[in-house]
């Protein structure tokens, strides 16, 4: 299977999910607080050298057509998302365009879900190689809880996640199964069923990989996500600010630190800017 260059831009911009093709605006714009704030518009301005904020990201949202535009400031593809009337993502379409005068389709991911949903088919479909097959995936649950993902490219199966739960312990397994590895995740709850620690081990071992972990303030907002490395030295460290309405307010980033001293780190930060459109 081809890789898409293009695509892998984006997917190192982006957030993106577990490897995975599909791309998530929530990290940036949760969908459920557009409707509870009625936010129309989001610009993400980051911190530069010269201490000046530049636009980063800018996000549209079209309540009317249910659809949200996500734009690199820096070139001129876009990714629109649309949802449906559950604000469940329905459609993802990734352009290109040239100096924003014409846009071209270069792919396009489709998510289908059943009367409870739950998301239970992906599939993904690249329009620039037209002897690419599309990338398939179908979801199997037990209980409504997800077990199994399947993923296709033709009638070949190249990846299966399987999920397991430990009640006891509140730590999720996820299995990856490929041609090239075997690759073995966790996800570790607290109480309040919020993930507390995701790490990954060896094929053949339980030493860790790499661990993240997550701190949450009184209300249940996300504000720091540390990351340590496989000799558990802190690596990075992503601190988070919100709004009083549940928004981002800014986010600040400490990159390669160095024997746990933030002075030591790559310094990053962004600041979201919220408007608001008479759309209804």
């Amino acid at each position: 299977m081809t890789i898409r260059k293009t695509l892998l831009f984006f997917l190192l911009v982006f957030y993106t999910l577990s490897g995975k093709a599909q791309i998530t605006p929530e990290q940036y714009f949760p969908i459920r607080l557009i409707y509870e704030n009625k936010i129309d518009t989001c610009t993400i301005l980051k911190w530069s050298k010269d201490n000046q904020l530049t636009p980063d990201l800018s996000i549209i949202f079209d309540r009317a057509k249910m659809k949200m535009t996500m734009k690199d400031q820096r070139n001129d593809g876009f990714i629109e998302f649309i949802y449906n009337k559950d604000t469940q993502l329905i459609i993802q379409n990734l352009y290109s365009s040239d100096n924003g005068k014409e846009k071209r389709l270069i792919s396009r991911d489709s998510f289908f879900y059943n009367n409870k949903k739950q998301k239970v088919r992906y599939k993904s479909v690249n329009f620039i190689n037209q002897k690419e097959l599309p990338v398939e995936a179908t979801y199997l649950y037990k209980n409504d809880t997800l077990i199994t993902e399947v993923y296709t490219y033709g009638s070949e199966i190249f990846r299966t996640i399987v999920y397991a739960f430990d009640s006891k312990t509140r730590v999720k397994h996820q299995t990856i199964l490929s041609a090239k590895a075997t690759e073995n995740y966790y996800y570790a709850y607290n109480s309040k069923n919020q993930l507390e620690r995701y790490y990954a081990t060896g094929k053949n071992s339980t030493d860790t990989l790499f661990e993240h972990r997550y701190i949450y303030d009184t209300q249940g907002h996300l504000i720091e996500n540390q990351v340590y490395d496989f000799t558990g030295k802190l690596e990075h460290t992503y601190k988070k600010s919100y709004l009083d309405n549940g928004l981002i307010s800014n986010e600040e980033s400490y990159l390669l630190i160095k024997n746990d001293d933030l002075n030591t780190a790559l310094y990053q930060k962004k600041v979201y800017r919220y408007g608001f459109r008479k759309s209804k």
